[in-house]
């Protein structure tokens, strides 16, 4: 029977590490090691986890000063010892049934990946939700993807599902020695993913709600500041760089026409905040993306309108009401 390893980044989540760590515990599946990594937790995270560690020996716990979630998982990639490695974040939880479901389907179609649906939910419909949770699997569907599915599962298909690393399961010879780059605070799991998608990995998506994305105001993931956005464009420029050095031109222009319109929304943003500082840092970026081999490449109607809004939007207020229109109308990736 194959073995999982389960990767459980820890900073600070008190109020969610015990669910978390019990959705793992419960696992019908037994043949476990549960690898949390505290990364210089300031309350009580790190005391809850190890009295849950004294009562089930399959618990691992490393300890680390704060070096960030990248630092943290790549720690738990050290350590891990199983065939599978199962990544959780600390405030998330999972079906009782999820792991051994992905390791039945794992073995039987000889997949790389395992993912399924995850549902957003605040703390009480968690706490819902696990109460009336049925163990009942015989219902379930899934989906296989080729190694030439890769990209287009991605990119298309599943691209919310894809673009985070909470709740997937995947084979560690497949990953090799890959690891989470430290350099980022967010996106970094985009990276990741991205990284094993260019390899053709084989896929397979069970189409079930059973990773439950815990929605609360301390998530790195809610945060809506320039510094989030800064690790923003820095993910967009690494991806479209891989996909232009392998070839890839259409897909690195569609996240170079990503990159453009993030910074041209935060210039806008800034520019209402009479931010003079994230302003004038946002031009001097537009300006250097503007020479850019790649932004030279975009569509005409795609320069023209940028153009009209980087110079406009600063004076004209009926240009700044079409922005917010556009805001609003395309739902932009870069103001959720």
């Amino acid at each position: 029977m194959a073995k999982v390893s389960v990767i459980i980044p820890v900073h600070n989540t008190e109020a969610y590490i015990m669910q978390c760590l019990r959705s793992v515990i419960n696992q019908t599946f037994r043949e476990l090691e549960i690898i949390v990594i505290d990364d210089g937790s300031t309350d009580r995270s790190l005391k809850i986890c190890k009295d849950i560690a004294a009562v089930d020996d399959r618990i691992l716990i490393f300890e680390q000063k704060k070096e960030g979630v990248s630092s943290a998982r790549n720690r738990g990639l050290e350590a891990a010892a199983g065939e599978y490695v199962f990544f959780l974040d600390s405030d998330d939880v999972i079906h009782p049934c999820l792991i051994d479901s992905y390791v039945k389907q794992g073995e039987k179609s000889n997949v790389d990946l395992m993912f399924c649906t995850y549902i957003k939910m605040d703390t009480s419909e968690i706490e819902k939700r696990m109460r009336q949770i049925s163990k009942n699997i015989a219902e379930i569907q899934w989906e296989i993807g080729r190694k030439a599915d890769a990209k287009e599962w991605f990119y298309s298909k599943y691209e919310m599902e894809l673009s985070c690393i909470g709740g997937k399961m995947i084979r560690r010879s497949f990953i090799g020695q890959q690891r989470f780059d430290e350099t980022l605070f967010s996106g970094e799991d985009t990276v990741f993913m991205h990284s094993l998608i260019c390899r053709e990995m084989r896929m397979a998506y069970l189409d079930t709600e059973w990773y439950y994305y815990r929605m609360h105001s301390d998530s790195i993931t809610h945060l809506n500041n320039m510094d989030k956005n800064w690790q923003k464009y820095k993910v967009s420029r690494l991806i479209r760089n891989q996909e232009f050095q392998t070839g890839c031109i259409s897909l690195a222009l569609r996240w170079e026409e990503q990159l453009v319109w993030g910074i041209l929304s935060n210039y806008f943003i800034a520019i209402n905040k009479k931010d003079k500082g994230d302003s004038q840092n946002l031009k001097k970026m537009m300006n250097l993306e503007m020479d850019h081999y790649l932004y030279k490449r975009l569509s005409f109607k795609i320069k023209i309108l940028f153009y009209v809004l980087y110079f406009g939007c600063s004076y004209f207020p009926p240009i700044r009401w079409m922005w917010r229109m556009k805001q609003i109308l395309f739902k932009d990736f870069w103001l959720t």
